[in-house]
Formats: C-alpha cells, sequence, structure tokens
C-alpha cells in the first residue's frame, strides 16, 4: 500500500502552528497509511512547540530573520533564507512527494508553496483570521483551496470555503469535576518551593498572553494587583507571560501572597481554561475559539500594531457571535485609563 504524505507549513507563533498541528492530525486519522511532513521556524518556541508528541513525522526547522522597518538591514538576509526556503523546499518535495500540501499562513509558507506551485502539487490554504495578512494574500494567488474559519473572512475571499475553527483535541476532552481539576494542578506544583495551593474560595483570572506574551496584559494585571490591594486576598491567577516577558514575575505574586502559576508556554492549558472565572486575553482566533467552545468570560484587549489591526476585527466578529461570552475592550481605551478595565474585573467577578 502506498504511503499518502502531506507537508504542511507553519510557523512564528502558536496560533499559526497549533491549528496545523490539529489540522494534520485530523487528516493522518482518516487513514493509517498517512504520514505527516512539518516545516517551521528554528525559534526556542517553535521547537519546544514541536517537540510535543503527535501527528508529525518529521518536522524541518527552517530560521527566518526578523525583518520590520527597524531592522531594515536584515532584509538581504531575509531575502537569501527565503530563496533557500524556497530551494529546501523543492528538495523535500521531489524525496517526499507529498500528495497535497497545506498552510496555516505566514512568511514561511511562501516559499514553500511557491514551489507546491512550481512542481504542481495541490495546496490547501486555511486563513484563521477574519482579516488575511499580507502574506496570505500571496497565497491565495498560489493556492488550490482556499478556506476560512470566519464567515465574515468572505467578502476577502469570496472563493474561501467556510469551516470550522481546528480546535485542539486536548480542549475538547478537557471537562472534568472542579475538585478533580484543582486536585490535579495543586499536585502538579507541589514540587515547587513557594508553591501556594489553588482554592475553592478564590476566583480564578487567567492572564493569556499568547506564546509571545503581552507587555500590555501584564503591566495591566500588575497595576490592577497592585493598586487594589484588598482584591489578593480574593483571587488566583493563572498568568502567561509570555517568552519575550523578563520579569520576575514568580516572585511578584510571592510578594503579594497571590496563589498563582505564570509559565511562558504550557501545551497542556486546557486545565486552565476550565478553571478560569475571568480570562483576559489578546484577540488571537485560536484562543477566542476555544473560550467560545468552553464559555469562559472573557475580556478581549485586541493588539493594536503599526502593520495590522486583524485582531481587532477577530474580536468584533467573535463578540457579535458570542455576546454573552466576550467584552471588548481597545487597547486605546484601557492605555488611557487602567480602571475601565479594573471595573470590567470587577463586575465580572462580582467583587
Amino acid at each position: 500500500m502506498a504511503i499518502i504524505v502531506l507537508l504542511a507549513v507553519a510557523a512564528g507563533s502558536g496560533g499559526h502552528i497549533l491549528p496545523a498541528l490539529t489540522l494534520a492530525h485530523d487528516w493522518k486519522q482518516e487513514h493509517t497509511d498517512r504520514r505527516v511532513i512539518f516545516i517551521t521556524g528554528a525559534t526556542p518556541l517553535e521547537q519546544r512547540i514541536m517537540a510535543q508528541p503527535g501527528a508529525v513525522d518529521k518536522v524541518l526547522h527552517v530560521p527566518l530573520a526578523k525583518y520590520s522597518r527597524r531592522r531594515w538591514f536584515m532584509l538581504p538576509i531575509l531575502c537569501l533564507q527565503l530563496g533557500w526556503l524556497f530551494i529546501k523546499s523543492l528538495i523535500t518535495l521531489f524525496e517526499y512527494k507529498p500528495q497535497r500540501v497545506m498552510t496555516t499562513g505566514g512568511i514561511h509558507a511562501i516559499p514553500v508553496c511557491l514551489a507546491a506551485f512550481v512542481m504542481r502539487v495541490p495546496i490547501d490554504a486555511y486563513e484563521l483570521n477574519v482579516l488575511p495578512g499580507k502574506a496570505f494574500m500571496v497565497l491565495k494567488r498560489l493556492a488550490t483551496r482556499l478556506f476560512c474559519v470566519f464567515k465574515e473572512t468572505q467578502q476577502y475571499l469570496p472563493t474561501s470555503a467556510l469551516v470550522a475553527y481546528p480546535i485542539r483535541h486536548e480542549i475538547k476532552q478537557a471537562q472534568m469535576p472542579l475538585a478533580d481539576l484543582l486536585a490535579i494542578i495543586n499536585r502538579q506544583h507541589a514540587h515547587q518551593a513557594h508553591w501556594v495551593p489553588f482554592t475553592f474560595d478564590r476566583k480564578t483570572i487567567f492572564i493569556l498572553g499568547g506564546s509571545q506574551g503581552s507587555l500590555l496584559l501584564n503591566k495591566l494585571i500588575k497595576g490592577f494587583l497592585t493598586e487594589h490591594p484588598v482584591r489578593q486576598q480574593r483571587i488566583q491567577v493563572i498568568h502567561q507571560t509570555g517568552s519575550f516577558e523578563e520579569g520576575d514575575w514568580e516572585r511578584f505574586y510571592r510578594h503579594q501572597q497571590i496563589p498563582a502559576i505564570t509559565f511562558s508556554y504550557d501545551p497542556l492549558i486546557a486545565h486552565y481554561y476550565q478553571l478560569a472565572d475571568l480570562i483576559i486575553c489578546r484577540a488571537g482566533a485560536g484562543t477566542l475559539f476555544e473560550i467560545a467552545y468552553l464559555k469562559r468570560p472573557c475580556i478581549v484587549i485586541p493588539l493594536l500594531a503599526q502593520t495590522t489591526d486583524h485582531q481587532l476585527y477577530n474580536a468584533q466578529a467573535m463578540t457579535a457571535a458570542h455576546p454573552d461570552i466576550f467584552t471588548v475592550l481597545t487597547q486605546q481605551t484601557v492605555t488611557a485609563d487602567h480602571e475601565a478595565l479594573f471595573e470590567k474585573i470587577k463586575t465580572i467577578l462580582q467583587f
């Protein structure tokens, strides 16, 4: 029996890689004779995500330089690396002869999909945000089939098919009694020297900054806890600080005498979702769809960047679909007036 091969490509953040892994897992489960080759970046985060056991048979880590207006001098290096990735993709396509290429977007996908286009290999491209990014606008010209998860996206990609967001299987399987959940979490962290057990009588706030973290969310939650010390005896915190955060958050929470779990990336966060009485997050599509699936109260503060405001579109679409779950505050609002966020927290948690 011939082996059927899928070449998947996703890189940059968990928001790109994790749904691609879920799609690859689902594709592979359809038949036992299927194999997945995965092309991604080479940052510590990307290596950590891909180190998880799962559906991928072979991983190719390909580094790309970080380029921005401030780092304009990296452009020649990036161009050379993209050219090398195109050549490496041609070699990989020739070696493994995949029947299909699948991508969830990102700059890594452009040379890979261009190579697939040249070799006449069908390409499935998934846009996971409402507003397609610049890279995806290139990919749509190469793709055989386009898919989207927001109906609003079809005004930008009229030929795309609307599909369900690929929610991770561990999220779907995370339901358990609260007592068991607390016992598991306390047991997992009991080895820590200064661990303070989580309890039933405290409200749990989950700050979800994404795999790369959010310096703004970190600053806001620190302000809330230091400016409202009376709340400290009534909450416990789960805090995804992100891979770019350098502060000692364990020490901060210990000083405030608040039970807390801090991490930059944890593949097993399904239990954290379920335990949360309130989630405060950015507006990455994966985060929003997982929260909607688990129906947890959520305050969304969309990232506002110079190059894109796609998170605002995501937040608006999800709030329109689930007004009972999501409350949106703009980055400008919370930057100008921290109390706008603090009042929402107190209202939802009924302090």
